[in-house]
């Protein structure tokens, strides 16, 4: 085979013909990094690969193809070609869309990992642990315990959702319900058997006329929360503040109240757990009292000392502190 160059690669593909020259098959580990270098699109892979999640910095390229029908339906399935390991379950974002490694990824050879995709069709909102998280879901229908590779488009009684095995999906748990497409439906089985991936199989319960969470306003792996007028929040931005004085004079007591905002608007179903940090001086010197979920009080016993103010949010395990300088009157 020629050596890889710009313009057998312009050649190739400003002709119309990129068969003419197999790409996929290159054997010399030089060649295909020229061409990912070329012709490589930006990924993410499980949070990988963007600027904001990846430290150092580094941009993660693949090349994908169109897989065409690999003993299913679907039309949509990719192959991905990567010179970093990718391997069955990775979570994939690329082209604006999220996707699945469906099936085992070839070990490496002549530098590079090849695996096929296929994108996520839903998000749906799932309880785990008392959050309601949008997980990423792969939605088929199941007739008669078979089940039928094409994607869900409309209400069925049995569904198969096909996700990521990771430290969310874990947490779920048989005869756990969710709500999809104004139904309940229930987790009847779990399989676990191929690596990287959970398959879940479904039956529905019962109608559900209550409004549900917008589907365009949820993003993998987040938690959704509502804001005070009951309306669903698919990203959410949580602040904390310490309302208080600085500085409690001898035999004084002060109020101090934690506040939980979401979306810049005050929760008022926050409960936080408040304690004192010493900083190395006995406790003997501020005494604290919880007056409610968000408030508490410190008489200052002695002085001069500085203590910390703590107040976790049980819900979160969010933490926010306040340093007060307990003081003499002079």
């Amino acid at each position: 085979m020629p050596k890889i160059t710009k313009k057998v690669i312009s050649l190739c593909f400003s002709r119309g013909m990129p068969a003419m020259y197999n790409f996929f098959n290159l054997n010399d580990d030089t060649d295909y990094k020229y061409l990912i270098s070329q012709i490589g699109e930006e990924v993410i892979v499980n949070n990988i690969g963007n600027s904001e999640d990846n430290k150092e910095g580094e941009i993660l390229k693949a090349i994908t193809t169109n897989a065409g029908k690999i003993g299913s339906k679907y039309q949509d399935d990719k192959n991905i070609t990567t010179l970093f390991e990718i391997k069955q379950g990775d979570f994939i974002e690329y082209n604006g869309l999220y996707w699945l490694i469906i099936f085992p990824v070839n070990k490496k050879s002549y530098g590079k990992y090849k695996g096929v995709m296929r994108v996520f069709n839903h998000i749906i909102p799932m309880e785990i642990e008392d959050k309601i998280i949008g997980v990423p879901v792969i939605a088929e229908s199941e007739n008669m315990g078979t089940k039928i590779n094409i994607y869900l488009t409309e209400p069925k009684e049995n569904i198969i959702l096909t996700t990521q095995n990771n430290e969310i999906t874990r947490k779920l748990k048989l005869n756990d319900e969710f709500t999809k497409w104004n139904r309940i439906y229930r987790i009847d089985s779990m399989d676990y058997t191929e690596a990287g991936i959970i398959r879940l199989k479904c039956s529905f319960q019962q109608l559900n006329i209550e409004e549900e969470f917008e589907e365009d306003k949820l993003v993998p792996w987040k938690e959704i929360q509502k804001d005070n007028n009951g309306n669903d929040n698919g990203d959410t931005e949580t602040t904390y503040s310490f309302e208080g004085s600085e500085e409690i004079y001898y035999l004084d007591t002060e109020i101090y109240q934690a506040i939980k905002y979401i979306n810049g608007e005050i929760d008022d179903t926050a409960i936080f757990a408040f304690s004192i940090e010493y900083q190395g001086n006995d406790s003997s010197v501020a005494t604290l009292n919880i007056i409610d979920d968000t408030s508490c009080e410190i008489t200052a016993n002695s002085y001069p000392y500085t203590i910390k103010l703590i107040a976790e949010d049980t819900k979160t395990s969010e933490v926010v502190e306040k340093e007060i300088l307990l003081r003499g009157m002079f």
